[in-house]
């Protein structure tokens, strides 16, 4: 079986999916295949996702990338698609509507910042520049879509507009009434978007802005420290914020869920991957994914985020036969000396090493990092071990001790 880093926790408000318990879990997924970098964007459209743009700045080195590329979540596989029509480009916005998708804005390496909105035709592998954002030319604004429209801005302003692709018009809408954030996290659950982070000197507010009255209301606080560059996305009718960095660059890796029938905030545990900033964060459906990011060193893992029940099919929602066909551990070295790495891939999973007679000899519970394996005093030999994810077996292999 192939390997998973599953990070698992027991949310305090999953009675409402029917009465089955379930578990969150983050599965690491194939890298994003070119150079690691930050301030990319991500959309999905359909079951597909995309990230591109992006750049690097570190030893004296300022590069901002124009390449697009697209991740079949069936397959685990990326594939690259036509650059972005605008350029070589990072801080951008991106979102999808319908069976498009759209970037725009964002800062050059030159730090040239644009306005611009340009439209992706998945069919067609083609960018196509539609009409400009009304506002100031800016970087690190915020964007997504409700029921076939477009919205987009703040990033260092309080504007905020609407984008209709059908008559590929702006329409100015009503500005943001709080701190303005600047790469700030969003999410959308059902016609309601959400804004929250993007402001390290101020408690992060969460802001919800409803099209149909065209109004912003104020929900509760989030209940992280202040930051900026964090991650958002929704999944099963909840909507999770986590990642980011404060003002002296010291990364995060909380992450939170929000309950919009109840306003309320969960503290969930820790992600998986490294602590990083500026990371794009899109929905496929029931799940969350995120990506690339940087804290000091630029990153291209890329991560899966859903809720998962045991055995219980249903649409957008993992099963273990599933689970199962990825592996959750990798082990290096194999054959093992003294000591190996176990790579998790996902999170969090218990570890029980059996002898070739079926006696278990050693178990770790609710590995959630990337763990380092003692033999200490096991004889030399064959040995089976077994990875679960809350009993339920997903993988299984041999290890031998010299």
């Amino acid at each position: 079986m192939k390997k998973i880093f599953f990070f698992l926790f027991i949310a305090s408000s999953l009675q409402t999916f029917a009465d089955t318990t379930g578990y969150y879990v983050w599965v690491q997924k194939a890298e994003f295949p070119p150079l690691a970098r930050h301030r990319a964007i991500g959309f999905s459209i359909g079951d597909k996702g995309y990230m591109g743009l992006g750049h690097v700045n570190a030893g004296g080195v300022n590069i901002a990338y124009p390449d697009f590329w697209e991740f079949d979540k069936t397959t685990n596989s990326w594939a690259q698609k036509a650059d972005f029509g605008g350029g070589t480009r990072f801080g951008a916005v991106g979102f999808s509507i319908g069976n498009k998708g759209y970037a725009g804005t964002g800062t050059s390496a030159a730090y040239v910042d644009y306005n611009d909105l340009w439209e992706y035709n998945p069919v067609l592998n083609t960018w196509t520049q539609k009409a400009p954002m009304p506002g100031v030319a800016r970087d690190g604004a915020t964007g997504f879509s409700i029921n076939g429209k477009g919205y987009l801005g703040l990033g260092y302003y309080s504007d905020w507009y609407e984008y209709d692709p059908l008559t590929n018009v702006w329409l100015t809408k009503a500005n943001y009434p709080s701190a303005v954030p600047f790469y700030s996290a969003s999410f959308v659950i059902d016609t309601v978007g959400y804004v929250c982070t993007g402001e390290y000197t101020y408690p992060s507010q969460l802001m919800s802005f409803h099209p149909s009255i065209n109004s912003w209301i104020p929900q509760s606080p989030f209940p992280g420290l202040a930051r900026f560059g964090a991650t958002g996305f929704s999944c099963n009718g909840k909507g999770f914020i986590g990642l980011g960095c404060d003002y002296g660059y010291s990364d995060f890796k909380d992450f939170y869920e929000y309950n919009p029938q109840t306003n309320i905030w969960d503290t969930l545990t820790e992600f998986p991957g490294s602590r990083r900033h500026y990371v794009p964060g899109f929905n496929i459906g029931n799940k969350g994914y995120c990506g690339t990011g940087t804290n000091g060193t630029n990153l291209k893992d890329f991560w899966e985020f859903y809720y998962y029940i045991p055995f219980i099919d249903t649409t957008g929602i993992e099963t273990t036969d599933e689970l199962a066909a990825s592996n959750a551990i990798e082990i290096f070295p194999n054959p093992i000396s003294n000591s190996a790495n176990f790579r998790i891939k996902v999170s969090p999973v218990d570890f029980a090493l059996f002898t070739v007679s079926g006696t278990k000899v050693y178990e770790e519970k609710n590995i959630q990092n990337n763990y380092l394996f003692d033999r200490k005093n096991l004889l030399s030999g064959i040995y089976f071990f077994s990875v679960s994810v809350h009993g339920n077996k997903i993988q299984t292999g041999k290890i031998i001790l010299l």
